[in-house]
Protein backbone atom coordinates (compact mmCIF):
# COMPACT_ATOMS: atom_id res chain seq x y z
CA UNK A 1 0.00 0.00 0.00
CA UNK A 2 1.25 3.40 -0.61
CA UNK A 3 -1.56 5.76 0.66
CA UNK A 4 -4.36 5.96 3.08
CA UNK A 5 -6.76 8.09 4.39
CA UNK A 6 -9.98 8.42 6.50
CA UNK A 7 -13.06 10.08 5.55
CA UNK A 8 -12.81 14.16 6.55
CA UNK A 9 -16.63 14.15 7.48
CA UNK A 10 -17.39 15.27 10.53
CA UNK A 11 -20.87 12.88 10.61
CA UNK A 12 -18.60 9.55 10.24
CA UNK A 13 -16.64 7.67 12.58
CA UNK A 14 -12.68 7.84 10.86
CA UNK A 15 -12.28 4.49 12.62
CA UNK A 16 -14.81 2.92 10.38
CA UNK A 17 -14.37 4.81 6.91
CA UNK A 18 -10.51 3.95 6.04
CA UNK A 19 -9.48 3.99 2.28
CA UNK A 20 -5.72 2.54 1.45
CA UNK A 21 -4.37 2.37 -2.20
CA UNK A 22 -1.22 0.70 -4.31
CA UNK A 23 -1.01 -2.14 -6.75
CA UNK A 24 -0.57 -5.47 -6.95
CA UNK A 25 2.61 -6.89 -8.14
CA UNK A 26 1.10 -10.22 -9.39
CA UNK A 27 -1.53 -8.75 -11.98
CA UNK A 28 -0.02 -5.10 -12.37
CA UNK A 29 -3.46 -3.64 -11.98
CA UNK A 30 -4.21 -0.84 -9.10
CA UNK A 31 -5.83 -1.75 -5.60
CA UNK A 32 -7.97 0.79 -3.57
CA UNK A 33 -9.30 -0.81 -0.09
CA UNK A 34 -11.95 0.11 2.44
CA UNK A 35 -11.94 -0.57 5.71
CA UNK A 36 -15.83 -0.40 7.51
CA UNK A 37 -14.68 -0.24 10.82
CA UNK A 38 -14.65 -4.38 10.87
CA UNK A 39 -13.08 -6.13 6.94
CA UNK A 40 -10.68 -4.77 4.57
CA UNK A 41 -12.65 -5.09 1.72
CA UNK A 42 -11.67 -4.26 -2.53
CA UNK A 43 -13.86 -1.82 -3.75
CA UNK A 44 -15.60 -3.15 -6.96
CA UNK A 45 -15.07 -1.97 -10.22
CA UNK A 46 -11.60 -1.76 -9.18
CA UNK A 47 -9.20 1.55 -10.84
CA UNK A 48 -7.45 0.12 -14.74
CA UNK A 49 -4.40 -1.50 -14.58
CA UNK A 50 -1.32 0.54 -13.24
CA UNK A 51 0.06 1.67 -9.37
CA UNK A 52 -2.53 4.64 -7.12
CA UNK A 53 0.05 6.29 -5.15
CA UNK A 54 -2.31 8.58 -3.47
CA UNK A 55 -5.77 9.04 -2.03
CA UNK A 56 -7.80 11.36 -0.32
CA UNK A 57 -10.65 10.94 1.56
CA UNK A 58 -13.46 13.75 1.71
CA UNK A 59 -16.42 11.71 2.51
CA UNK A 60 -18.12 8.13 2.01
CA UNK A 61 -19.40 8.80 -1.00
CA UNK A 62 -16.19 11.16 -2.23
CA UNK A 63 -12.55 9.86 -2.59
CA UNK A 64 -10.39 10.21 -4.54
CA UNK A 65 -7.71 8.43 -5.92
CA UNK A 66 -4.05 9.36 -8.47
CA UNK A 67 -1.30 6.86 -9.29
CA UNK A 68 0.28 5.89 -12.70
CA UNK A 69 -0.45 3.80 -15.68
CA UNK A 70 1.67 1.33 -17.11
CA UNK A 71 4.44 2.69 -19.30
CA UNK A 72 3.04 2.27 -23.05
CA UNK A 73 6.06 0.47 -24.31
CA UNK A 74 6.80 3.24 -26.76
CA UNK A 75 9.02 5.41 -24.02
CA UNK A 76 6.04 7.39 -23.65
CA UNK A 77 6.70 7.26 -19.93
CA UNK A 78 4.05 6.07 -17.30
CA UNK A 79 0.93 8.59 -17.61
CA UNK A 80 -0.97 9.62 -14.88
CA UNK A 81 -4.73 8.49 -13.82
CA UNK A 82 -7.46 9.86 -11.95
CA UNK A 83 -10.19 7.95 -10.19
CA UNK A 84 -13.17 9.30 -8.43
CA UNK A 85 -15.06 6.99 -6.27
CA UNK A 86 -19.01 7.89 -5.66
CA UNK A 87 -20.42 5.53 -3.20
CA UNK A 88 -20.91 2.89 -5.82
CA UNK A 89 -18.10 2.86 -8.65
CA UNK A 90 -14.83 4.44 -9.59
CA UNK A 91 -15.00 6.93 -12.39
CA UNK A 92 -12.24 8.09 -14.56
CA UNK A 93 -11.37 12.06 -14.43
CA UNK A 94 -9.14 12.81 -17.78
CA UNK A 95 -5.75 14.58 -16.13
CA UNK A 96 -4.19 17.68 -16.83
CA UNK A 97 -3.79 17.65 -20.81
CA UNK A 98 -0.44 19.57 -20.10
CA UNK A 99 2.99 17.82 -21.79
CA UNK A 100 4.69 17.67 -18.22
CA UNK A 101 1.31 15.40 -17.46
CA UNK A 102 0.52 13.49 -20.54
CA UNK A 103 4.28 13.01 -21.27
CA UNK A 104 4.44 11.10 -17.84
CA UNK A 105 7.90 12.33 -16.70
CA UNK A 106 6.16 14.18 -13.60
CA UNK A 107 5.14 11.45 -11.65
CA UNK A 108 1.38 12.65 -9.30
CA UNK A 109 2.86 12.80 -6.09
CA UNK A 110 -0.07 13.97 -3.77
CA UNK A 111 -3.63 15.02 -4.21
CA UNK A 112 -6.06 16.90 -1.85
CA UNK A 113 -10.04 16.61 -2.59
CA UNK A 114 -12.20 19.23 -1.14
CA UNK A 115 -15.46 17.88 -2.87
CA UNK A 116 -16.60 15.85 -5.43
CA UNK A 117 -15.92 18.69 -7.87
CA UNK A 118 -12.90 19.90 -6.48
CA UNK A 119 -9.37 18.53 -6.33
CA UNK A 120 -5.95 19.74 -5.83
CA UNK A 121 -3.08 17.93 -7.12
CA UNK A 122 0.48 18.10 -7.20
CA UNK A 123 3.20 16.04 -9.19
CA UNK A 124 6.76 16.44 -8.73
CA UNK A 125 9.56 18.73 -9.25
CA UNK A 126 9.11 20.07 -12.99
CA UNK A 127 10.76 23.23 -13.93
CA UNK A 128 10.30 27.27 -14.75
CA UNK A 129 7.15 28.14 -15.98
CA UNK A 130 6.08 24.76 -15.62
CA UNK A 131 5.93 24.18 -12.19
CA UNK A 132 2.35 23.97 -11.23
CA UNK A 133 -0.44 22.81 -9.03
CA UNK A 134 -3.41 21.82 -10.94
CA UNK A 135 -7.09 22.27 -9.98
CA UNK A 136 -9.63 20.30 -11.16
CA UNK A 137 -13.64 22.18 -10.75
CA UNK A 138 -15.72 19.42 -11.90
CA UNK A 139 -15.27 20.79 -15.78
CA UNK A 140 -11.30 21.12 -16.45
CA UNK A 141 -8.18 21.74 -15.27
CA UNK A 142 -6.39 24.83 -13.74
CA UNK A 143 -2.76 25.48 -13.31
CA UNK A 144 -1.24 27.59 -10.81
CA UNK A 145 2.54 29.00 -10.86
CA UNK A 146 4.49 28.09 -7.29
CA UNK A 147 7.20 30.35 -6.19
CA UNK A 148 10.70 29.52 -5.88
CA UNK A 149 12.63 29.71 -3.15
CA UNK A 150 14.57 32.66 -3.05
CA UNK A 151 18.37 32.87 -1.50
CA UNK A 152 21.10 35.76 -1.44
CA UNK A 153 23.76 34.71 -2.91
CA UNK A 154 27.78 36.77 -3.75
CA UNK A 155 26.51 36.66 -7.76
CA UNK A 156 22.89 37.36 -7.16
CA UNK A 157 19.49 35.87 -6.09
CA UNK A 158 20.41 31.66 -6.15
CA UNK A 159 17.10 30.18 -7.96
CA UNK A 160 16.08 26.27 -7.68
CA UNK A 161 13.17 24.63 -8.42
CA UNK A 162 11.48 22.69 -5.67
CA UNK A 163 10.49 19.26 -5.75
CA UNK A 164 7.07 19.33 -3.89
CA UNK A 165 5.66 16.32 -2.69
CA UNK A 166 2.68 17.28 -0.57
CA UNK A 167 -0.59 18.91 -0.92
CA UNK A 168 -3.05 20.07 1.19
CA UNK A 169 -6.28 21.92 0.72
CA UNK A 170 -9.77 23.11 2.31
CA UNK A 171 -12.57 25.79 1.10
CA UNK A 172 -10.39 28.40 1.83
CA UNK A 173 -6.47 27.85 1.40
CA UNK A 174 -4.13 25.32 0.01
CA UNK A 175 -1.06 24.30 1.01
CA UNK A 176 2.07 22.79 -0.81
CA UNK A 177 4.86 21.60 0.89
CA UNK A 178 8.53 19.84 -0.13
CA UNK A 179 11.95 20.74 -0.89
CA UNK A 180 14.64 22.77 -2.43
CA UNK A 181 18.53 23.89 -1.93
CA UNK A 182 19.98 26.78 -1.53
CA UNK A 183 24.02 27.26 -1.64
CA UNK A 184 26.28 26.48 1.46
CA UNK A 185 27.89 29.50 3.49
CA UNK A 186 30.59 29.01 0.29
CA UNK A 187 28.36 29.29 -1.82
CA UNK A 188 29.74 25.94 -3.46
CA UNK A 189 27.65 22.34 -2.66
CA UNK A 190 23.98 22.57 -1.95
CA UNK A 191 21.90 22.29 1.09
CA UNK A 192 18.53 20.74 1.23
CA UNK A 193 15.86 22.96 2.95
CA UNK A 194 11.88 22.18 3.37
CA UNK A 195 9.93 24.48 1.18
CA UNK A 196 6.45 25.76 1.64
CA UNK A 197 3.72 27.78 -0.07
CA UNK A 198 0.13 28.86 0.28
CA UNK A 199 -3.39 30.06 -1.77
CA UNK A 200 -6.24 31.66 -0.40
CA UNK A 201 -7.88 32.31 -3.67
CA UNK A 202 -5.76 32.75 -6.90
CA UNK A 203 -1.76 33.10 -6.69
CA UNK A 204 0.37 30.83 -4.36
CA UNK A 205 2.71 32.56 -1.94
CA UNK A 206 6.17 31.19 -0.81
CA UNK A 207 5.91 31.07 2.91
CA UNK A 208 9.24 30.68 4.79
CA UNK A 209 9.44 27.49 6.65
CA UNK A 210 10.78 27.25 10.09
CA UNK A 211 13.92 25.94 8.42
CA UNK A 212 16.77 23.62 10.26
CA UNK A 213 18.51 24.77 13.22
CA UNK A 214 22.32 25.46 11.99
CA UNK A 215 23.07 26.73 8.18
CA UNK A 216 24.89 23.12 8.17
CA UNK A 217 21.48 21.28 8.98
CA UNK A 218 19.80 20.07 6.17
CA UNK A 219 15.83 19.09 6.53
CA UNK A 220 12.70 18.24 4.25
CA UNK A 221 8.94 17.98 4.30
CA UNK A 222 7.04 15.23 3.03
CA UNK A 223 3.70 15.71 3.69
CA UNK A 224 1.51 18.54 4.84
CA UNK A 225 -2.49 18.42 6.25
CA UNK A 226 -5.00 21.07 7.80
CA UNK A 227 -6.60 20.28 10.88
CA UNK A 228 -10.48 21.65 11.67
CA UNK A 229 -9.86 24.71 12.83
CA UNK A 230 -7.66 25.76 9.47
CA UNK A 231 -4.31 25.10 11.09
CA UNK A 232 -1.56 23.31 8.83
CA UNK A 233 0.61 20.99 9.80
CA UNK A 234 3.78 19.81 8.00
CA UNK A 235 5.95 16.45 8.60
CA UNK A 236 9.13 15.41 7.61
CA UNK A 237 12.98 14.91 8.55
CA UNK A 238 16.26 17.05 9.61
CA UNK A 239 19.83 15.84 9.59
CA UNK A 240 22.57 17.43 11.42
CA UNK A 241 25.54 15.84 13.38
CA UNK A 242 23.36 14.55 15.74
CA UNK A 243 21.79 12.17 13.04
CA UNK A 244 18.47 11.94 10.85
CA UNK A 245 15.17 12.68 13.08
CA UNK A 246 11.45 13.36 12.52
CA UNK A 247 10.81 17.02 11.46
CA UNK A 248 7.29 18.69 12.44
CA UNK A 249 6.10 22.25 11.59
CA UNK A 250 3.18 23.98 12.71
CA UNK A 251 1.79 27.19 11.08
CA UNK A 252 -1.41 28.62 12.94
CA UNK A 253 -2.03 31.37 10.47
CA UNK A 254 1.31 33.45 12.09
CA UNK A 255 4.26 31.72 10.67
CA UNK A 256 6.08 28.56 10.46
CA UNK A 257 7.09 26.60 14.03
CA UNK A 258 8.78 23.81 15.06
CA UNK A 259 6.43 20.99 16.93
CA UNK A 260 8.46 18.76 18.55
CA UNK A 261 8.51 15.13 17.87
CA UNK A 262 9.56 12.33 20.31
CA UNK A 263 11.24 9.91 18.54
CA UNK A 264 14.90 10.29 19.22
CA UNK A 265 17.62 11.07 16.35
CA UNK A 266 18.24 7.78 15.33
CA UNK A 267 17.77 7.76 11.30
CA UNK A 268 14.00 8.88 11.96
CA UNK A 269 12.02 10.39 9.33
CA UNK A 270 7.74 11.24 8.75
CA UNK A 271 6.52 10.41 5.93
CA UNK A 272 2.77 11.64 6.33
CA UNK A 273 0.61 13.47 8.49
CA UNK A 274 -3.26 14.03 9.68
CA UNK A 275 -5.89 14.89 11.94
CA UNK A 276 -8.99 13.42 13.19
CA UNK A 277 -12.27 15.41 13.60
CA UNK A 278 -11.74 15.14 16.88
CA UNK A 279 -8.44 17.37 17.17
CA UNK A 280 -6.02 13.92 17.19
CA UNK A 281 -2.82 14.05 14.75
CA UNK A 282 -0.69 11.25 14.01
CA UNK A 283 2.16 11.18 11.82
CA UNK A 284 4.13 8.29 10.35
CA UNK A 285 7.31 7.20 9.29
CA UNK A 286 10.15 5.15 9.63
CA UNK A 287 13.48 4.68 12.03
CA UNK A 288 16.39 2.73 12.17
CA UNK A 289 16.31 -1.28 13.77
CA UNK A 290 19.19 -2.54 13.78
CA UNK A 291 20.12 -3.31 9.66
CA UNK A 292 16.57 -2.49 8.90
CA UNK A 293 14.11 0.30 9.37
CA UNK A 294 10.77 0.13 11.37
CA UNK A 295 7.48 1.48 11.79
CA UNK A 296 7.51 4.84 13.44
CA UNK A 297 4.13 6.47 14.60
CA UNK A 298 3.79 10.05 16.15
CA UNK A 299 0.85 10.71 18.10
CA UNK A 300 -0.78 14.27 19.33
CA UNK A 301 -3.71 14.65 21.46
Amino acid sequence: MQGVAATGSPAADQRDDVWAVGFNEDTGRAVALHFDGQHWQMTVNAPDAGQLVAVSAVAPTDVWAAGAAKADGNGGGTPPFIEHWNGLTWNRIAPPATSWFTGGKRPIMSIAGVGPTSLWMVAGRTCCANFQAQHWDGTSWTGYALPHAPYPHPGGPFIYSPTVTGIAANATRVWVVGTTVRPNDFGATTVTEPYTAVSTGGDFSYVQPAGPLLTSDQSALSAVTIDGTGDAWAAGWRSSIAGRSPLIEHNDGTGWQFSGAAAPADSASLAAVDFASDGTGVAVGTRAAGNSNAPLVERRG
